[in-house]
């Protein structure tokens, strides 16, 4: 199993993740001509989809976790990059758009660990 990574960065090394790449949606639009009786769907094409991953990051120490956690944010926001799933499938054109806590930072003693909610918008390609 490989190591995913965005931007060619295991930015999620110390931790298990999922990737959930959503359906093309079709965008649709409706509209009238002046003139015309009844309205036209206009089919626009493929624009983006949604892709969501499921992380868990692990840490010695809860300022590592911490800082490992805000390195990933950094993300958020910026241009696409490639992103690639630990089975080695590869999304291209792929922005992070938000990363969200689903739990809080636990520990056993010796390890901390916190699960985040990451999502993506995938463009899709120049037809």
């Amino acid at each position: 199993m490989a190591e995913p990574t965005f931007n060619g960065v295991p930015i999620f090394a110390n931790g298990t993740s999922v990737i959930v790449a959503e359906d093309w949606p079709c965008v649709m639009k409706h509209t009238s001509f002046p003139g015309l009786s009844g309205s036209y769907e206009l089919r626009l094409g493929k624009r983006a989809r949604p892709i969501h991953q499921t992380v868990t990051m692990y840490a010695a120490t809860a300022v590592s976790l911490v800082t490992a956690i805000e390195t990933i944010r950094d993300y958020r926001g910026g241009p696409q990059y490639t992103l690639v799933d630990g089975f080695g499938k590869v999304y291209q054109n792929v922005s992070m758009q938000s990363v969200r806590p689903l739990s809080q930072i636990e520990t056993d003693g010796s390890v901390y660990w916190q699960t985040l909610a990451v999502e993506y918008l995938q463009l899709a390609p120049n037809p």
